[in-house]
């Protein structure tokens, strides 16, 4: 029984250092990497910001915590004691472990096969779990052993399995995040649009709202526009591009959307005592570079996509797969007159007081980071587009 102790220690210690990597990412947005995100198939931070990294509105680590904390303070009193006490504490060790086994199954699918991506720390509580499940395989020898009769397991092994298995499937059920877009026309008004999500709408007004001009940028045929000062090295940044591109595939006819640089990186951002993204700098130079030859959006898909490997020879290869004019590329990447956009923007942002990427302005209304999944974005930009059009609240 001590083996389950020292086992529940560990899945606490794992617990207690995602606590703290979530905390880091929350705190400081997009200015903060966890060393575990290594890259896209390997990346704790993608699972961390996703709606499946909360449960009950509390970070997923914290139940964790609990629950391998409770299975340390059971399988302790099962070691210690001798009788019913024995008993009851080993019952309710095994039942825990079978139930975290069942969560722990249902969390690595997610991982796989919803958000694309490993997280190391997860994995390690899983493992922790295989090997808790062995202790408990072997429980029922034990009790025997201890002079106990009665069954560890309510309906045996197999039983509690599958209750544990049914009770995961119904939390999944209950609480799957949506990933639709909201049902809403493009010609809702504004009560049918805060009637649809009171607190989205209630948090989003009350957002601050900055002059239009002071976002540096100019009028628009269309009546939203989103500002988004990024970051190509940002994880958060990644994400937030990829939003950002199927809004405008849902709602291109209402919003026309702005990149802006903002690398966290003091080589071309002077607010910067030193620099969190080495490379930054250069990638946005690279994006500016291959804008003078029509192609700036592609190479910030580009960028993106190998934003873990943003070296010199990568940009020049990139280059290459985009077909572009490799030496006036090169010759570009050599000037320094390049980098006069990005240093404006850096500027710019500072100006805004930017402290984490990526960082919007949607009409001027200031949100920073991204939103948890697209109907945020589309509700944002149906409020926006409803304010530019005069409409106010009866």
């Amino acid at each position: 029984m001590y083996g389950g102790v020292a086992l529940s220690l560990v899945g606490v210690a794992l617990a207690l250092t995602l606590t703290y990597v979530h905390a880091q990412i929350d705190k400081h947005a997009g200015a903060y990497t966890s060393f575990c995100n290594v890259n896209d198939s390997v990346n704790c931070d993608r699972v961390l910001t996703s709606p499946f990294a909360m449960f009950a509105g509390v970070p997923i680590a914290w139940w964790a915590i609990l629950a391998y904390g409770g299975l340390a303070g059971a399988f302790f009193v099962a070691a210690r004691s001798r009788g019913a006490r024995r008993f009851s504490a080993l019952r309710l060790a095994s039942i825990g472990t079978i139930g975290s086994v069942a969560f722990s199954l249902y969390m690595a699918a997610v991982s796989l096969f919803v958000l694309s991506t490993v997280c190391l720390m997860c994995s390690g509580l899983y493992l922790v779990t295989a090997c808790l499940m062995g202790v408990v395989i072997a429980a029922p020898a034990a009790h025997k052993a201890a002079g106990g009769r009665d069954a560890v397991l309510p309906g045996g092994l197999l039983g509690s399995i599958a209750a544990a298995i049914a009770a995961v499937a119904a939390i999944a059920i209950l609480t799957w995040p949506s990933q639709d877009t909201i049902a809403l026309s493009t010609s809702a008004s504004l009560e049918t649009i805060r009637e649809s999500d009171e607190e989205f709408f209630d948090w989003y007004m009350a957002l601050p709202v900055l002059d239009a001009a002071s976002t540096g940028v100019g009028a628009s045929d269309k009546p939203v526009t989103i500002v988004e000062f990024s970051d190509f090295e940002c994880g958060f940044c990644k994400k937030n591009h990829e939003l950002l591109a199927a809004l405008k595939a849902r709602l291109g006819g209402l919003v026309n959307i702005v990149y802006r640089h903002f690398p966290l990186d003091a080589a071309c951002n002077d607010a910067l005592q030193s620099s969190i993204h080495h490379h930054a700098c250069r990638a946005a130079q690279a994006a500016e570079c291959a804008g003078a030859q029509g192609r700036f959006d592609e190479m910030c898909d580009a960028l993106f996509d190998n934003q873990k490997r943003l070296f010199g020879e990568m940009l020049t290869k990139l280059a290459v797969k985009l077909q572009l004019d490799t030496d006036a590329f090169a010759d570009c990447m050599a000037d320094d007159a390049s980098l006069k956009k990005v240093l404006a923007d850096a500027r710019a942002g500072n100006r805004l007081k930017l402290t984490s990427t990526p960082t919007l302005f949607i009409n001027g209304r200031m949100v920073k980071g991204t939103f948890e999944t697209p109907d945020g974005y589309d509700r944002a930009v149906l409020i926006e587009a409803r304010l530019a059009e005069g409409h106010t609240l009866d």
